[in-house]
């Protein structure tokens, strides 16, 4: 398993996907510095920006560029490589850890630099636990989303994958401020952000009088986001023939 593990980590060497998981945080996290400094309480205000469009951009589409351009790289080699005896359901599964490991790095790296700008351009850290725990969050939401996209691309297309997940964010927002949350996971992102950061899904801070504030619905957000990663990694791997 690790052999495999390995090689599916050496397809993505001199690929756009490591440059994207480093250069999407750093640019997310810039560019909220550059429209919040200016104003009032501008470190507290950076740091709901921030991790609100990162929630809302990267969570949303980062794992279906991933999966788009890893199943795009193998559209041509799939079938050489199960006909040299490689097990399906290995050459699935190490495909959602490889991929699960580098949103794990792009979420790591959205803390370490938005930590860099507030003690640099800040001067000191602002709520660092709120922030370690937003993104061990988004960690958890973004893989849940893995194998449903891996699924999506590999039996459609590129482009019915990307309108799938539009669709998906639409609906996510749609949903994240009410009481069916939990069946759009486009949207839980957004939703557990917002006892944690203080922030709506709109990226306004959250009243004082908010429902939003109720911390409850962290614990179901996680057990849904492992749920979801474990159900559809099971389908994936399970499958026979992912292509007729």
């Amino acid at each position: 398993m690790l052999s495999y593990i390995k090689s599916e980590n050496l397809k993505f060497k001199r690929t756009f996907s490591r440059k994207f998981i480093f250069l999407a945080p750093l640019i997310m996290s810039c560019f909220a510095y550059l429209i919040s400094f200016s104003m009032p309480d501008s470190q507290k205000l950076y740091n709901a920006m921030a991790y609100n469009w990162w929630a809302l951009i990267f969570i949303s589409f980062g794992p279906t560029l991933l999966c788009i351009f890893s199943i795009l790289k193998d559209n041509k080699t799939y079938e050489f490589l199960i006909s040299r005896g490689i097990s399906k359901e290995k050459f699935w599964f190490c495909k959602i850890i490889i991929l699960s490991y580098y949103l794990f790095i792009a979420n790591l790296l959205m803390f370490i630099f938005t930590n860099i700008i507030n003690y640099l351009l800040f001067g000191s850290s602002h709520n660092i636990l709120a922030q370690l725990s937003a993104s061990a969050i988004l960690f958890l939401v973004s893989i849940c989303l893995v194998p449903i996209n891996l699924i999506v691309q590999y039996k459609t297309s590129t482009i019915i994958t990307v309108i799938f997940n539009f669709i998906g964010l639409i609906l996510g927002i749609k949903l994240s401020v009410t009481s069916f949350w939990g069946f759009a996971p486009w949207g839980y992102a957004l939703r557990l952000l917002c006892p944690i950061m203080g922030v709506q899904p709109n990226g306004l801070f959250l009243e004082e009088s908010s429902f939003l504030w109720d911390g409850n619905v962290i614990l179901p957000g996680i057990i849904l986001c492992l749920s979801l990663f474990v159900i559809f990694t099971c389908i994936i791997v399970s499958l026979s023939k992912l292509k007729n």
